[in-house]
């Protein structure tokens, strides 16, 4: 099936399939589960990004929608923001929409939430390109019958967009082309957060290799590396002995939980993590290093280059010991 005949089927058969019963019903298995697969094949979405769809839970959603998530913003559609398909409640068309997840905002926010939704969406607005393909900056109109319905919010979290008239007639090229720079814009506007460091502190941060002069670039290497999510992978693939110094927590505390003391390193230089999706293969893009490999690490010339910084250990630990103070 293409992406034209998926969204064909979902814009055609909802209404009459909201009028069943919700639990096991085709249309909703097929959107939470057949439609995800299908716009990551057809789309080419990397496997690092999440897809979610869905028609509900326990009930029919007036607004079905479909999400591509990455995990280092969120992993869920109920924070944080994500590229989203979002059908108009009177199915007369759909949007592409770069939105926020509305959940954790009405929980904080309550009455005021479309009011602070509005208010970051303009935020994030400003800090993306002028040069934005087909997407536009215009208002989404969800068709809510309530003003209390998610779509309604969904309105209000909408930061760009593609709308999708139900009588357009669009090649599957154009579809992905929107897809992708949706997905460029996301990537772009995850680069510009300014997100807390946290784990080996302020201080460390701001010493963190003088060799970096893109702070910005460092921070989201940064940021990736602290991700718990794609952390556990990595660790997962490499295992828990540090691939600089060979340290093995197992054997050395083997009563400790050794994954909580090894840690994720990005291997990928910063100067790529700039203007273009992020490499996060937990195979290829990163490895495991101890404490204070993964701090020194970061005060070498190159610290995506691991093999030199084993051969710097190998040299130091072959310097001869009389260079230490005489007894």
């Amino acid at each position: 099936m293409l992406l034209t005949e998926a969204f064909t089927k979902i814009l055609s058969e909802y209404r009459a399939a909201t009028e069943h019963v919700f639990r096991g019903h085709p249309l909703s298995r097929y959107i939470r589960r057949h439609l995800p697969e299908l716009v990551r094949r057809i789309g080419e979405i990397p496997s690092e990004y999440e897809i979610h769809g869905s028609a509900g839970q326990g009930q029919w959603n007036k607004c079905p929608w479909l999400a591509v998530l990455d995990p280092l913003v969120t992993d869920t559609a109920q924070k944080g923001y994500y590229v989203v398909y979002l059908f108009r409640e009177d199915f007369s068309g759909f949007y592409l929409s770069l939105n926020q997840g509305v959940t954790d905002v009405r929980r904080i926010y309550k009455a005021d939430t479309k009011s602070a939704l509005r208010t970051k969406a303009s935020d994030f607005r400003a800090r993306l390109p002028k040069e934005r393909g087909r997407v536009s900056i215009e208002a989404i109109d969800l068709r809510p019958s309530s003003r209390s319905n998610y779509s309604a919010d969904y309105e209000a979290g909408n930061i760009v967009s593609v709308f999708y008239f139900v009588s357009d007639v669009l090649s599957e090229a154009q579809f992905v082309e929107d897809l992708h720079e949706a997905l460029r814009l996301y990537d772009l506007l995850s680069g510009t957060e300014n997100i807390p460091i946290g784990t080996i502190g302020a201080e460390d941060d701001e010493q963190d290799n003088e060799f970096i002069e893109d702070y910005a670039a460092f921070r989201q290497h940064k940021r990736i590396e602290r991700n718990a999510k794609l952390a556990a992978k990595v660790k997962k693939v490499h295992g828990f002995v540090c691939q600089a110094c060979k340290f093995d927590f197992s054997k050395m505390y083997p009563a400790i939980e050794k994954n909580r003391y090894i840690e994720a390193h990005h291997l990928v230089p910063v100067a790529d993590l700039k203007g273009q999706r992020v490499r996060k293969d937990p195979q290829s893009d990163f490895a495991v290093l101890c404490a204070n490999c993964h701090r020194m690490i970061h005060r070498f010339p190159e610290p995506w280059n691991l093999d030199s910084f084993r051969l710097a250990i190998d040299e130091s630990m072959r310097l001869p010991r009389a260079l230490g103070p005489k007894q």
